[in-house]
């Protein structure tokens, strides 16, 4: 039998699966999803931005990284799942995530690009993507992050801590990821060594 802290982090960790496979977030993105809001970085960081309550029992928000909450909540439910931990991913569809950046690309330069790529959406999609389709969703709570009719995605954002250029790219292959992100970077630099200053 589960304990109570276990039966909440299981149907946490549920919740954020499904924020996973159907909101596709999983690069520093929060998003609010059946009233709970939720967050995750790259890096394995994860956030609870609100409050949790299942059966009674409230689990709080967790506002710093936690990488450990949804690793409890996998080992968590083995008894209700009444198999292996792996059953819990079969059928989620692969995601892959990629990520770079362009050392020595400086803060402002970077600034410039984005607001220019956020204004002109053509563009946007022959920097980031172009053969990924249209644009299908625009995020710019930290940087700028693309969705495309393809289901892929391309995130260009500033480093918060040195002159870099970042990009995360996600797909449903790794190659298709790394190349997604090889390539947008490849065309920001030569972009940026094509205009003046």
């Amino acid at each position: 039998m589960l304990s109570i802290c276990e039966s909440v982090y299981f149907e946490v960790f549920i919740e954020i699966l499904l924020v996973i496979v159907y909101e596709k977030f999983l690069l520093l993105n929060v998003t609010i999803f059946r009233g709970i809001t939720v967050g995750f970085e790259a890096n394995g960081g994860f956030l609870l931005g609100s409050d949790v309550v299942r059966n009674g029992n409230r689990l709080l928000a967790l506002p710093k990284r936690d990488a450990i909450l949804p690793m409890l909540a996998v080992l968590a439910n083995p008894e209700e799942q009444r198999g292996k931990i792996s059953t819990l991913v079969t059928g989620l569809p692969e995601r892959y995530i990629a990520s770079d950046r362009l050392q020595s690309f400086p803060t402002d330069v970077s600034a410039a690009l984005l607001k220019a790529l956020q204004k002109d959406q053509e563009q946007a999609i022959q920097v980031m993507a172009p053969n990924a389709g249209h644009v299908t969703s625009v995020d710019l709570t930290d940087g700028l992050r693309v969705t495309f009719s393809s289901g892929d995605i391309v995130h260009l954002r500033p480093s918060g801590n040195a002159p870099e250029l970042r990009c995360y790219a996600e797909s449903d292959t790794q190659t298709k990821a790394q190349s997604l992100c090889d390539q947008c970077l490849a065309r920001v630099h030569a972009l940026s060594k094509a205009k003046p200053g």
